[in-house]
Order: C-alpha cells, then sequence, then structure tokens
C-alpha cells in the first residue's frame, strides 16, 4: 500500500489528482432505489448510479455517463420493451451488452463490468493520424 507522506501531497498544485492515484479507484455503484423513474433524484454522485422500479424486477438504471460531460442515461432493464440491457450485479455494477449512446453528435461507448467502465474502439470513430512531415522527394519540380 502506498504511503501517504503529508510533505508530499501537500505541496503539490492538485492534491486531489495525486491522492485519488494513491488511492484504491472508486468502482461504480448503486447509490439508491426508487419505486419510478420519475423519482430518480437530480443529481447522483460520482460513479453512482440509481434503480427505479420494483425491488424484485428492476425497470430503469439511471446514471451520468461516464464520458465527463454529465449527461444523464436511462437505461432498460425490462426485457419486454427493446433494446435491454441485463443488470448482471449491482455490487460492484455489471451490465450486459455495452452502450453505445449518440446524444448532441457525441457518441460514447462503453461497458460497465464489476464497477470499471471500459471504453469500446467502434468502427465509426476514425484514429488519429500524426502529422507527418512531407517527403523530400516530393517537394523536387
Amino acid at each position: 500500500m502506498a504511503s501517504l507522506n503529508q510533505s508530499r501531497w501537500l505541496g503539490h498544485p492538485n492534491p486531489g489528482r495525486l491522492l485519488s492515484r494513491l488511492l484504491p479507484a472508486r468502482r461504480w455503484r448503486i447509490v439508491t432505489r426508487v419505486e419510478e423513474a420519475d423519482l430518480i433524484p437530480a443529481q447522483l454522485p460520482r460513479r453512482g448510479a440509481a434503480l427505479a422500479g420494483p425491488p424484485g424486477s428492476p425497470k430503469w438504471l439511471a446514471l451520468d455517463c461516464p464520458c465527463g460531460t454529465r449527461h444523464r442515461l436511462l437505461v432498460n432493464l425490462d426485457s419486454r420493451r427493446r433494446p435491454a440491457w441485463r443488470l448482471v450485479n449491482a455490487s460492484p455494477l455489471t451490465i450486459r451488452p455495452s452502450l453505445d449512446i449518440t446524444q448532441a453528435g457525441t457518441r460514447c461507448h462503453f461497458t460497465i463490468t464489476s464497477g470499471k467502465v471500459r471504453w469500446a474502439r467502434s468502427s465509426h470513430q476514425t484514429p488519429r493520424r500524426r502529422a507527418s512531415k512531407a517527403c523530400p522527394e516530393s517537394e523536387k519540380p
């Protein structure tokens, strides 16, 4: 385990970021359960999700997208409606299949497995290419 030497992190420009690297990462988890989707709180804690529906068979999972823009995702867990996702495990959170959301020109494609977000590389995404210098031979007249 890493030591939390005060002199190491007190003088750091961003001690929260340094401490987050030293401490174990928080995983996605269910923070609240409500009877109806309308009762889901407007604010959820970071890496927190809410289940909506009866205790034995929840219908919705609400979470803020892990991309950082904090847009709210409502994931259908009712197998009678399509598309539907499956809540494999509530603690730590695991959802199947992957979530692929396109909103306002942005696309987020990821899975949550054992409380960890794993971003998917999509065929629609173009890989970044490094700007290369022009070949000296192509500059000849």
